[in-house]
């Protein structure tokens, strides 16, 4: 099998290990991305590169189209003229839009995103999904929930805390965390690498298209997660509010299924 992946300098993509990296970038034509993939003949692709940040796609939406659905597409298309087998794409639990708190988002439920990264992210999904079954390709949908953990982009939560270890212990300077009471699914990034290189791995996985969460399935709140990293955060520099996504967690009965864990 050989492995390549895009957006290996990322958080996630930088603890996939026994990969060939992309160098080509998301914008390039499809020809010179061919010309890439040709000579690595890929038989396994991990997708992770893609924008990410809510504050720059909200201010700039069609940066996100151009990068997370006709990149993605471009990336596919590329991948199946060299002959490529299976096709990993990170999508994001954001897709679901709010879960319920006595019930956890399985892969078979409704989508109802809400930011336009979630938006973009869906509509690459159906059209992956599309070019798949037109071009033969096997396609996994990895839709990753919420990503806590050292190294992340400025724009992560975890970065905003992390950032702040070693601050004085007064309270003085730690800035306000916004919807502490918001319920989310945090796993590491390394642990998000590990069930990526297993799906690329495993042989357990045989549809065509395949739908996998990728998540703990632990509900935790904001206001949990930032005490555990730091202790000594002011409680009160973390607000009990909700966001428009007060509750999102993800059911993992399919990992365990198909993946073993």
């Amino acid at each position: 099998m050989t492995l390549l992946a895009s957006g290996i300098t990322g958080s996630i993509g930088k603890y996939l290990v026994g990969v060939s990296p992309v160098k080509s970038r998301l914008e390039d034509s499809t020809d010179n991305i061919v010309d890439e993939f040709m000579k690595l003949s890929p038989s396994v692709f991990i997708h992770l590169a893609g924008a990410t940040s809510r504050e720059l796609i909200k201010a700039n939406d069609d940066l996100s189209l151009r990068l997370n659905v006709n990149g993605a597409l471009r990336m596919m298309e590329a991948f199946a003229k060299s002959g490529g087998q299976k096709f990993i794409f990170a999508s994001t639990g954001h897709v679901y839009g709010a879960t319920d708190s006595n019930r956890y988002a399985r892969e078979t439920d409704p989508t109802e995103p809400i930011s336009i990264y979630a938006k973009h992210k869906l509509l690459a999904e159906i059209k992956l999904t599309e070019m798949a079954r037109e071009l033969g390709v096997n396609l996994v949908i990895a839709r990753i929930f919420s990503v806590f953990g050292s190294g992340m982009a400025e724009h992560y939560l975890s970065t905003k805390i992390l950032n702040e270890i070693g601050i004085q212990p007064n309270g003085k300077g730690y800035p306000v965390i916004e919807n502490g009471s918001d319920v989310r699914d945090f796993m590491e990034p390394i642990q998000v690498a590990k069930r990526l290189s297993l799906i690329a791995e495993t042989i357990k996985i045989t549809n065509q298209i395949q739908i996998l969460n990728i998540c703990s399935g632990i509900p935790t709140t904001v206001r949990q997660k930032v005490l555990n990293t730091h202790p000594d955060w002011p409680e009160d520099r973390i607000k009990k509010t909700f966001s428009t996504l007060p509750y999102l967690v993800g059911s993992t009965d399919l990992s365990h299924q198909l993946l073993g864990i």
